[in-house]
């Protein structure tokens, strides 16, 4: 696979993503339930993978709350103490404020993101797409997601809501990558519907 950028959209230019994923409910193709509720956090990279037309994303590092989910399908997960806090203030007809920390504890490494910003109303996007393991890149799963995504940084479109931003990882495989990283956008997902295919 060769390494790409986002094309379009709020995140055009991005090559790397780190996503902060509370899980409400999973379920079979029957619609029974997968497990409790659990957080995760993806590290996933915009590539293209060869004779294809469109780019995809490949995963290269999962840390889950949940035990049953290590190693996982993508065979990169690790498992972590997920702490998450999510305060909305708001009054009257405002769209509000929000306030965001995420704490990420794996052996011996960890994450910590806050960020605080004003919201805005949402879009809805519905969409398909392949993502690919970094392990064994012939492995894939096909998405199709039903999503709210309200964009609350993006430098391609001149967007900046956020009142207070601070990352903190303390990974040493992403190291280099971590050091030299400029941010692009970010994006917050109210309501996120997911269908997974294998192919």
């Amino acid at each position: 696979m060769d390494s790409a950028d986002t094309a379009t959209g709020p995140a055009k230019g991005a090559n790397f993503n780190i996503i902060f994923y509370d899980r409400m409910l999973q379920q079979d193709s029957a619609g029974a339930s997968m497990g409790p509720p659990y957080r995760f956090v993806v590290f996933s990279s915009v590539m293209k993978p060869k004779d294809a037309s469109a780019a995809a994303s490949v995963v290269s590092r999962i840390y889950a709350s949940d035990p049953k989910r290590v190693p996982g399908p993508y065979k990169n997960s690790l498992l972590s103490v997920i702490d998450r806090q999510s305060v909305i203030e708001s009054a009257s007809n405002e769209t509000g404020k929000v306030d965001e920390i995420w704490n990420v504890q794996a052996t011996d490494h960890g994450i910590s993101l806050r960020v605080k910003y004003e919201k805005s109303a949402p879009g809805r996007q519905k969409s398909e797409g392949r993502v690919y393991s970094s392990v064994d890149t012939t492995f894939y799963r096909v998405y199709r997601w039903d999503l709210l995504a309200e964009v609350v940084k993006s430098s391609s479109a001149g967007v900046d809501r956020v009142r207070d931003y601070k990352l903190n990882l303390s990974v040493p495989d992403y190291a280099n990558l971590f050091r030299s990283a400029e941010l692009v956008a970010i994006i917050s997902q109210p309501m996120y519907v997911r269908n997974v295919w294998l192919p």
